[in-house]
């Protein structure tokens, strides 16, 4: 009873595997063949054409972006320059040199009041009041000078400010050197002239950088604006390729829901199917060189079970198309040749979907962790010595004889 039991159930197991090889395989291939070209390829063909496209956008967008930076920076330099300049305008204004001219009069009043008239002491004096006034206008002018200095991006903006400010501390040491050791202090008047000449000249020089800053400011602005126009523009840009990128995957994964498996329907999209691709190719070899085996397990069985000899069990007529097992000379060449044909099928596909996968991976999109590893050129090499393994054993292994009873 369970040598009948056990013998009912290999054979049972052995006409389930048979079906389960033939589906898997008339399937898989059609499965395969409809994916890569219904699917695959048109969404490698949208990425070849869209990613070029949507890289040149996303450079063009990061230059926006840093050119955005740059101006905005350098407008908050320019306003802080005006700043400045406005301050040093206002001090100009206040005749600076004004408090240095009386209080040269005061210490002439008090020499003279104690009848102390030493002309070098005097000359010592007016001198002594040039440097001070000098100093105090090159002080008022410091906190735009240092500003200058410490952006150098501003003078290639304001050539004409950074020119009238030299122009500015030259007209100041001339000043400053037609006064020194010169009698300009013997009267009222000649102290008044003295600092007049030099406001005169400072504010003669200094009239137009106002405006020429205002003016850079302006154009700062415009561009600006432009800047800011073309950004927006851009980013629509960007906004409309994605609209068209999920407008082609969704007509893409609606051709592919057609032939998965209804349990699978709506579980897998495209992107995901692009990294999985060639891991199912791969699976499904397996799958079938495995229910190969696992059948021709189940033959041996029956045979040795049924006492069958070495050309009984030969007989193609006792086996089938997907034992692997020695079936007489024709029908070996014909299981070996078409497990090699399927075989090779599921490695040409497999192939295609890793170059696929790969371009996918440098057009930039990221792929599932697994893929990912699955994906590198050292595992692709160990994928392939697993389909060149399959391809030796299905070539071998069906010319051994599996019994040695005697008729």
């Amino acid at each position: 009873m369970d040598k009948d039991f056990r013998l009912s159930r290999h054979s049972q197991l052995w006409e389930e595997k048979n079906k389960a090889i033939k589906r898997t395989a008339v399937a898989g291939l059609f499965f395969a063949a409809f994916v890569l070209i219904n699917v695959l390829q048109p969404h490698s063909k949208q990425q070849e054409v869209s990613a070029p496209i949507r890289a040149e956008i996303k450079e063009e967008i990061k230059k926006l972006g840093e050119d955005k930076v740059e101006t905005d920076n350098a407008l908050a330099s320019l306003k802080d320059l005006q700043e400045k300049l406005d301050l040093f305008k206002q001090a100009l204004q206040d005749n600076p040199g004004e408090d240095q001219k009386n209080k040269l009069i005061l210490t002439f009043r008090e020499l003279n009041a104690k009848d102390e008239f030493d002309r070098e002491l005097f000359q010592e004096k007016a001198d002594q009041t040039i440097l001070a006034i000098e100093n105090e206008v090159l002080q008022l002018l410091a906190p735009v000078t240092e500003l200058l200095t410490a952006k150098p991006e501003l003078i290639k903006r304001l050539s004409y400010v950074k020119k009238a400010l030299d122009d500015l501390s030259m007209s100041l040491s001339q000043w400053k050197k037609s006064k020194l050791g010169k009698v300009w202090y013997s009267t009222i008047d000649g102290k008044e002239r003295a600092i007049l000449q030099l406001n005169q000249d400072l504010q003669r020089v200094f009239e137009d950088v106002p405006q020429e800053v205002e003016q850079a400011l302006v154009q700062l602005n415009d561009a600006i604006e432009v800047n800011e126009r073309s950004l927006t523009v851009e980013l629509e840009k960007l906004e409309q390729q994605g609209v068209q990128k999920q407008s082609v995957l969704k007509d893409l994964n609606a051709k592919m829901q057609q032939i998965m498996p209804e349990w699978l329907r709506g579980l897998i999209k495209v992107e995901q199917m692009v990294q999985i691709y060639p891991l199912i190719m791969m699976g499904l070899v397996l799958y079938i060189v495995g229910n190969g085996f696992s059948l021709t397990r189940h033959y041996q069985v029956i045979a040795q079970e049924r006492a069958w000899s070495n050309e009984e069990a030969s007989d193609p007529a006792y086996s089938s198309l997907w034992t692997m097992s020695y079936r007489g000379r024709t029908g070996t060449i014909v299981t070996t040749l078409t497990y090699l044909c399927i075989i090779i099928a599921f490695w040409f596909f497999y192939e295609q979907g890793s170059d696929l996968y790969l371009q996918s991976r440098i057009a930039g999109n990221e792929g599932m962790a697994v893929a990912s590893h699955l994906a590198t050129p050292a595992w692709i090499w160990i994928e392939r010595l697993l389909f060149t393994a399959a391809v030796i054993l299905v070539s071998l292994w069906p010319w051994r004889k599996l019994t040695r009873q005697h008729t």
